[in-house]
C-alpha cells in the first residue's frame, strides 16, 4: 500500500506533502529512494508483533514498508533525504483508517525506542485483554514525539508518570476511555508545546494542579468523566488565553466559577456539567466570551439567578444547557437577543415568572426546554411557532402555566396524535393537560406585563 510522503526537516518537523513532480520516474528508483534503514524496518517487526504475534508479519510485507507496508506506517525523508518511520498508528478503527489489528494479548514494544524521528503513536482499542501500565519506552521518545495518543484501551491501568515531562516536544496528550488512574501529575505542566491534554473517561482522582496553568499554548483542555476534586484553579482560566475547549463534566468538582473565566476569551466550548459547583454564575466575565459556541453548566448546586449581562456579546452561541442546577428568579428576555442560539435548556430549575416572548423571536431555534420549574402566566407562543418546534418545546410540569385558547385549539385540530405537539400536556408520559388561559380584561393584557417585568428587572444592569 502506498504511503503518504512529507517533508521533514530536523528543527521543524512539518507536515507538507511531498511533491509528486519530485519522485523518481520508475517505481524501483522511487523503491529504493525509500527504503528506511535496517534498524528502523526490524524495529517496525518488533513493534508489530508485539501487538498480534498471531499475524505473519514479516512474510505479509516482506518488501519495503514505506511503500508497500501497513496501513498506519508513515515515511518522510530527513534533511539528507533518508526515509524514517515518523507515524505509527496502530488498531483498527475502520475500513477507511485500516492499521494493524491488535490481539488478545497485545503489548508495547520496546523497540519504539529505535525510531529517532518518530512524531506520532496511537493505538486504538488495543489493550482489551491483559492488563498493561504505560511502560517506561514512552518516555524515551523525547527527541521527536509531538503526539501520544491512547483510544478505547480498558485494559491499559496504572497511573500517568511524572516522567511524562521528558516528552519536551509533545504537541497532543490524548488518553481516552482507558483505565489509567491516580493524581494528575504536576509535571504535565512542563509541557511547553503542548496544544491538546485529553484525559477524559479514565479513573483520574485528586484535584487539578496548578502547574497546568503553565500550558500557555493549551487550546483544548478535557478532563471529563473521571474522579477529580477540588476547585478549579483560578490562575488556570487566567493564563490559558488560547483555550478553545475547557471540558471538566461529570466530576466531583466544587467551588464557584473562577471570575477569570473572562480572560479565556477564545473559548468556543465549555463544559462544566454535572460537578458540585456552587455560587453565581459570572455574568460580567462571561459576557467576554462572546466566542462561545456551547455553555454547558447543567447538574450543579448554582442556586445562582440566569445571567443578564452576557447574552448581548454572544454573536455566535448555538446551545445553553442549565437544567437541574437550582436555577431561581426569572428567565431574562435579554437571551431572545442571542439570534444564533438553537438550543435552550433551563429545565428542572426553580425558575418563576412569565415564558419571555422573545425566545419565539429566535430564528434558528429548534429546541426549547422549560419544563419543570415554577414559572406562570400564558405561554406567549403563536400556533405556528409552538408546531414548528413540536415536540423540541417542553414547558409541563409548570402548575401556573396556561396555554391560549386559540392556539391550543389550533394545534389540536393539526395533529390527531396529541403528543406529536405535548405542549398542551404538563408531562409527556402522561395526560394531564396545561390548562387554557381564562380569557378575560385583566388576563388579556398579562402576557404584556410578563414581558414588560422580565425586562424592567435590575434596569441598572447595563443590556
Amino acid at each position: 500500500m502506498m504511503v503518504m510522503m512529507m517533508m521533514m526537516g530536523e528543527t521543524h518537523l512539518s507536515m507538507n506533502p511531498f511533491v509528486v513532480d519530485a519522485l523518481p520516474s520508475s517505481d524501483y528508483a522511487m523503491d529504493q529512494e525509500m527504503v528506511v534503514p535496517e534498524e528502523e524496518t526490524t524495529a517496525a517487526y518488533e513493534v508489530l508483533e508485539a501487538i498480534n504475534n498471531e499475524v505473519p508479519w514479516r512474510s505479509l510485507y516482506a518488501g519495503n514498508l514505506c511503500v508497500e507496508g501497513p496501513h498506519g506506517f508513515v515515511c518522510a525523508p530527513d534533511d539528507s533525504n533518508v526515509y524514517h518511520i515518523v507515524e505509527i498508528n496502530l488498531g483498527w478503527v475502520s475500513n477507511a483508517d485500516n492499521n494493524p489489528v491488535c490481539g488478545k494479548n497485545a503489548s508495547i514494544s520496546p523497540s519504539l525506542q529505535k525510531f529517532p524521528f518518530l512524531r506520532k503513536l496511537f493505538f486504538y482499542n488495543c489493550f482489551t485483554g491483559m492488563a498493561m501500565e504505560l511502560p517506561p519506552v514512552l518516555w524515551s521518545l523525547s527527541g521527536s514525539l509531538e503526539e501520544l495518543v491512547f483510544l478505547r484501551n480498558p485494559k491499559l491501568v496504572g497511573n500517568l508518570p511524572a516522567q511524562v515531562s521528558e516528552l519536551r516536544k509533545l504537541q497532543r496528550l490524548v488518553l481516552t476511555e482507558n483505565g489509567v488512574g491516580g493524581e494528575i501529575p504536576p509535571e504535565v505542566g512542563e509541557l511547553g508545546f503542548l496544544q491538546q491534554l485529553v484525559l477524559s473517561h479514565n479513573r483520574f482522582h485528586g484535584e487539578i494542579p496548578d502547574s497546568l496553568s503553565q500550558l500557555k499554548r493549551l487550546k483544548v483542555l478535557d478532563l471529563s468523566s473521571n474522579q477529580i476534586r477540588g476547585t478549579i484553579p483560578w490562575s488556570l482560566l487566567g493564563e490559558m488565553l488560547s483555550l478553545i475547549k475547557l471540558d471538566l463534566s461529570h466530576n466531583l468538582i466544587t467551588g464557584k466559577i473562577p471570575e477569570t473565566i473572562g480572560f479565556a476569551q477564545e473559548m468556543r466550548l465549555l463544559d462544566l456539567s454535572s460537578n458540585q459547583l456552587w455560587g453565581e454564575i459570572p455574568d460580567v466575565a462571561m459576557a467576554n466570551l462572546n466566542q462561545l459556541r456551547v455553555i454547558q453548566l447543567s447538574h450543579n448546586n448554582l442556586n445562582s439567578q440566569v445571567p443578564r449581562t452576557m447574552w448581548e456579546k454572544m454573536e455566535k452561541l448555538v446551545s445553553v444547557a442549565m437544567a437541574e442546577s437550582g436555577l431561581t428568579g426569572r428567565i431574562p428576555a435579554e437571551i431572545g437577543r442571542v439570534k444564533t442560539l438553537r438550543s435552550l435548556d433551563l429545565r428542572g430549575n426553580k425558575l418563576e415568572g412569565g415564558v419571555p416572548m422573545s425566545l419565539s423571536q429566535l430564528p434558528h431555534i429548534y429546541e426549547i426546554d422549560l419544563s419543570s420549574n415554577k414559572l406562570a402566566g400564558e405561554i406567549p407562543f403563536s400556533a405556528a411557532f409552538m408546531i414548528r418546534l413540536g415536540r423540541n418545546l417542553r414547558v409541563g410540569r409548570n402548575e401556573g402555566l396556561c396555554c391560549n385558547p386559540n392556539s391550543a385549539s389550533a394545534i389540536s385540530s393539526l395533529s390527531p396524535h396529541r403528543h406529536q405537539y405535548h405542549i398542551l400536556y404538563r408531562n409527556a408520559e402522561d395526560d394531564d393537560p396545561i390548562s387554557p388561559c381564562v380569557v378575560s380584561s385583566s388576563s388579556s393584557s398579562s402576557l404584556h406585563q410578563i414581558e414588560k417585568q422580565n425586562l424592567s428587572d435590575d434596569s441598572s444592569t447595563p443590556p
